[in-house]
């Protein structure tokens, strides 16, 4: 009997705890972001872009290529272990638009962080706020 009430308590705890970390996020907020959006700002042509994520350990955990059309956007959800984890280290983010233009991105991963890579997209220079430059790759992350 007092091994029943010790299973019962230690199943209880677990629940509990999961319901902290998963469920209550999950009740407040939403389901976890996407892990990046690709956005191409572009209206006059297509995009090859190839996108590389290495984990803090320099492994790299993703690799896909994307044709996006004008005008078009894609997001990639995050694997299962990125939705309800809290990871250490900074992840670094490759990305290669059109086989010539490299950039690459260092951050955190949360569940409610993403990554956001917009194409020939006008952002305001951070000196002048009255001009806007277009870049061929701006990247930058999204909290909710």
């Amino acid at each position: 009997m007092k091994k029943n009430v010790l299973i019962g308590a230690g199943v209880a705890i677990i629940v509990v705890v999961v319901s902290f970390y998963v469920i209550l996020p999950y009740l407040f907020v939403g389901p976890a972001t996407p892990l990046f959006y690709i956005y191409n700002y572009d209206q006059n042509a297509s995009h090859q872009v190839f996108v590389k994520i290495f984990n803090p350990d320099n492994e790299p955990i993703f690799k896909e290529m994307y044709d996006l059309a004008p005008g078009e956007s894609i997001d990639c959800p995050k694997p299962v272990y990125l939705k309800i984890l809290w990871p250490k280290g900074e992840y670094r983010f490759e990305i290669t638009l059109d086989n010539e233009i490299d950039k690459t991105y260092k951050t955190r991963i949360y569940p409610y962080l993403t990554v956001v890579i917009d194409l020939y997209h006008a952002q305001r220079a951070e000196d002048d706020p009255f001009s806007k430059e277009v870049y061929p790759v701006w990247v930058g992350t999204i909290v909710v």
